[in-house]
């Protein structure tokens, strides 16, 4: 499945089938998100959801941001490399895959 390109809509089918709830309804709503704000990056081999926004929380710049498995279906947090927990920018992630792909 590593050639496989993902969908929000695909990893969210996969999560739910192996019983996870990263994109269930009452997990969305608590984060004051919706799937249309998260976003699929992919690179060497690696699968990762993003999305900036956590509507009503007054928290700037929290995002999220998770490593999806192909093959459990689960959704992991991804820590910052930084070590400030999972708190990325859409253009760190997108520098991180970028190296990620470089590398594969």
């Amino acid at each position: 499945m590593q050639g496989r390109k993902w969908t929000v809509a695909g990893i969210a089918a996969e999560n739910e089938a192996s019983g996870g709830y990263y994109f269930a309804p009452g997990t969305l709503r608590f984060f004051g998100q919706s799937r249309g704000e998260f976003r699929v990056y992919q690179g060497g081999g690696r699968v990762f959801v993003f999305a900036e926004a956590h509507r009503g929380w007054d928290m700037p710049g929290l995002s999220s941001c998770g490593e999806f498995n192909p093959e459990t279906g689960s959704i992991d947090s991804l820590d910052h490399p930084d070590g400030i927990g999972e708190q990325w920018t859409r253009e760190e992630l997108k520098t991180y895959v970028a190296k990620l792909r470089k590398a594969a």
